[in-house]
């Protein structure tokens, strides 16, 4: 396998990705290894892995292996060091049966999850989605049953100041009565009240015949955790004085380069998608060069030698 690389890396997950391998007798698994180990086993067929299960404010080593139908297993793929956010340790939820009723779609800015998972809880943390403070967003819950449709209640909480619990004023952004509306429509507002800018906790329950609380054991129902990254509205989108700083290409594979009336350099800042800052320098020749980032989409934060902040939406190829 070549190309490993990690991404959406949270407290306690990372969602490893590579390239196919080839072999003359066919690849039948991937061996996934952390810190040497073996991790888990995928088919040919899947180039993605999970891996959950992680402790928080940790660094792991991961690598591939192929293996063949003979148990013939071929060189190790190069090496990713992945390092977990320190994020809160979350009440524990969980529902004893998803047999009769289940959450099968969450639509909620960028995250669109379509699930036939039939675990109680699911851990989806790293899935997440910008949202910025003073501004409301849909959500769209679609529910599956497996056969009579049932009253089901709704609850969706949000750990805004990300303090480890869903507790604080607000941190319960919506509820609906139970009922068998499918799929379950609502807004969600996101707070100014808290300073907090980065991941937060988005926790998602379906219950049968009543409106749940964020935390224990339903008796039948479902439950989703996803991220969301909290931003001020000056790091959500383009600096609107584009005449006056700007980057270019984008999306950009090797290098950005920066077209601006200021005559120095800038310091920068690039964040991943849930608010990790995962590069920072300063320009040389009014150029960053951006070639180790993994393929995603990044948001760059330019400050020229007066101080002025720019920040844009990047895409990395």
């Amino acid at each position: 396998p070549t190309n490993l690389a990690a991404s959406n890396t949270t407290g306690n997950q990372t969602l490893l990705t590579w390239n196919a391998s080839t072999d003359e007798n066919e690849v039948e698994n991937y061996i996934i290894f952390k810190n040497g180990v073996q991790l888990g086993t995928v088919p040919a067929t899947k180039l993605s892995y999970i891996a959950s299960g992680l402790s928080g404010n940790t660094t792991y080593n991961f690598y591939v292996k192929a293996e063949d139908p003979y148990a013939n297993s071929s060189e190790q793929s190069n090496t990713v060091s992945v390092t977990t956010l320190n994020v809160p340790n979350y009440c524990a939820a969980n529902s004893n049966s998803t047999t009769d009723e289940r959450i099968k779609r969450v639509q909620f800015s960028n995250i669109d999850n379509t699930t036939s998972g039939t675990a109680g809880y699911e851990d989806f943390s790293y899935l997440s989605t910008d949202v910025v403070k003073n501004t409301t967003y849909d959500i769209t819950i679609t529910p599956e049953w497996k056969g009579t449709q049932f009253n089901e209640g709704y609850g969706v909480f949000v750990d805004w100041n990300n303090d480890g619990d869903f507790e604080d004023a607000d941190e319960i952004v919506f509820t609906k009565a139970p009922s068998k509306t499918t799929p379950v429509v609502g807004s969600i507002k996101v707070p100014e009240t808290y300073t907090y800018t980065g991941p937060v906790r988005m926790r998602v329950i379906l219950k049968f015949n009543s409106i749940p609380s964020p935390c224990g054991t339903i008796n039948y129902g479902q439950i989703e955790d996803y991220t969301l990254n909290v931003m001020n509205s000056t790091l959500a989108v383009a600096n609107t004085d584009a005449t006056t700083t700007s980057v270019y290409p984008n999306p950009v594979r090797d290098i950005i380069s920066i077209q601006s009336k200021v005559n120095s350099e800038f310091s920068y800042k690039m964040f991943n998608t849930v608010g990790q800052v995962v590069l920072t320098g300063n320009s040389a020749g009014k150029k960053i060069n951006v070639s180790k980032l993994t393929v995603g989409n990044y948001i760059i934060e330019l400050t020229d030698k007066e101080g002025k902040v720019t920040t844009t939406k990047i895409i990395k190829q």
